[in-house]
């Protein structure tokens, strides 16, 4: 099970790292979501990796029986197994756990409609950013989007 989710965590982060940007829909609040582009998107794809990394090595020393498995009349392990693997493991759970949190630190929170917005009067298909609350107005027609600026992108009318 653990080589599979080192897997799965595996493709998730080259994934990631190869899409440019990543909106995850909020969960409570229908409509918003969370925007990961630049730094906030390679921070959460180094997560992944190390989570793969952690559930690889796991997995590995299962395998090799260099660490117990728990016993097999256990339906759940004792809480303290967990954590010995955890602190046994801590080089790749601690840069695990502090990416993803900077991660969602840095990304922008984002309404739903936000993310594919094309700025009329400009010929971009750059991935979009979206600032605080910095109100942005495309001079061709005077639409002002909340929040949003091109990334990267000369702001000739195109």
């Amino acid at each position: 099970m653990n080589l599979l989710l080192a897997a799965l965590c595996f493709a998730g982060a080259v994934y990631l790292v190869s899409a440019g940007r990543f909106f995850l829909l909020d969960r409570w609040t229908r409509g918003m979501g969370t925007l990961f582009s630049g730094l906030s998107l390679y921070m959460l794809a180094g997560g992944a990796f190390a989570l793969g990394a952690f559930a690889g090595a796991v997995a590995l020393e299962w395998m090799r029986g260099t660490l117990p498995m728990p016993g097999a009349e256990e339906v759940r392990p004792h809480p303290a197994y967990k954590g010995r693997i955890i602190v046994r493991y801590w080089f790749l759970v601690i840069p695990a756990f502090l990416l993803v949190t900077g991660a969602f630190l840095l990304a922008d929170r984002v309404p739903q409609g936000v993310v594919g917005v094309r700025l009329p009067g400009f010929s971009s298909s750059a991935p979009m950013q979206v600032m605080g609350r910095v109100r942005c107005t495309t001079p061709s027609d005077g639409l002002v989007l909340a929040g949003v600026r091109p990334a990267r992108v000369s702001l000739a009318p195109g």
